[in-house]
């Protein structure tokens, strides 16, 4: 029973060191899209 417990608290206590490709991803798309908004707003008020 001690095992048990043992292997369910460590399954739900890990952490995954880096991001996958997809969350990349979405952070590029994001990121994209905020520079697309910004940069003409940026340049117009020159």
């Amino acid at each position: 029973m001690e095992e048990l417990v043992r292997v369910a608290m460590k399954k739900l206590f890990r952490r995954d060191a880096g991001f996958t490709l997809t969350e990349l991803a979405v952070a590029m798309l994001i990121i994209g899209i905020l520079a697309a908004i910004a940069v003409p707003s940026f340049l117009g008020s020159r």
